[in-house]
């Protein structure tokens, strides 16, 4: 009883309520848009002191039960798969704005990165098979729309950014989500960056080159999206830093929008629908009384 109490007291200190709100300057309050529909955030299976501090990488919801992210946010540097158990994907989730007041916390079936994936040059792209049927209402949470029309030098597009999960500071509270205005730009200014691509991937068939026309200060997530009239067109192969001169290359979605529909439907799941798992104060006090 004396260990529970003193596990509830030491709970409350680091509780949501009691952390301190940073503000950075320069930058504008985020609103909620109709692309966060789109977007879950993937977690490592614990968080530190408040749900969405875990945040690691940005996903794109594909169909009820598929995610869409970079095969590099789920292996380590040597290109080895993370197990499914360690991460999980919540939806709803506040750094996004969205409107709903409780997040979705879903387990991983299982996870698939492109057979021919070379990690930070070509490939970058990984399909995450959810444990459950999501329910999607078509407007905090839809299916993206897949990009394939042909797009152009100077088109511009958007993405995301921010400073939150694990790059946020310690004990901070700001967490939410930018939308980043990018630029396509040609596909040798990404070469110049990247030296390393030169060789490897003289092409550009499955990369786009993309680069930050924001001046303010943040950074663009790992798994990112490109999108493009509302479409999906890109996941980040890297991150941006908004204010940099420095392009960055985004996977070409439509290059892989093959392998993404064979994936998809390669088997017919007939698991009962998904019950959300929602975080809760209790909930959480239940899972550190049981490992005790």
């Amino acid at each position: 009883m004396l260990l529970a109490y003193f596990l509830l007291l030491k709970i409350a200190l680091v509780f949501p309520k009691n952390i301190t709100t940073i503000r950075i300057n320069h930058y504008h309050e985020p609103t909620y848009s109709h692309l966060s529909s789109y977007l879950v955030s993937l977690r490592t299976r614990k968080y530190i002191h408040t749900p969405g501090d875990n945040h690691f990488c940005t996903g794109v919801i594909l169909t009820n039960r598929h995610v869409l992210t970079s095969a590099h946010c789920i292996t380590d540097k040597n290109g080895v798969m993370m197990s499914p158990k360690r991460i999980v994907v919540a939806l709803c989730a506040s750094l996004f704005k969205t409107p709903e007041s409780e997040e979705f916390v879903v387990d991983i079936h299982n996870m698939i990165i492109h057979p021919y994936y070379h990690r930070n040059q070509h490939n970058d792209i990984a399909i995450i098979k959810l444990k459950r049927f999501v329910k999607l209402d078509g407007h905090h949470l839809a299916p993206v729309v897949l990009g394939n029309s042909s797009l152009e030098v100077g088109n511009d597009c958007k993405t995301i950014g921010g400073i939150f999960g694990l790059r946020r500071q310690r004990f901070g509270s700001f967490h939410s989500m930018l939308l980043v205005n990018v630029e396509l730009r040609p596909f040798d200014e990404c070469l110049k960056v990247k030296k390393s691509l030169m060789a490897a991937r003289p092409e550009n068939e499955d990369l786009i080159c993309v680069k930050s026309t924001e001046k303010q200060l943040c950074t663009t997530d790992f798994g990112g999206p490109l999108f493009c009239n509302g479409q999906l067109y890109g996941i980040a192969l890297g991150s941006i830093n908004c204010s940099s001169p420095d392009p960055v290359f985004f996977s070409d979605v439509s290059f892989y929008n093959s392998w993404v529909t064979k994936i998809i439907s390669e088997a017919v799941d007939h698991s009962r629908p998904f019950i959300a798992e929602r975080y809760s104060f209790m909930s959480f006090i239940i899972l550190i009384l049981s490992v005790v």
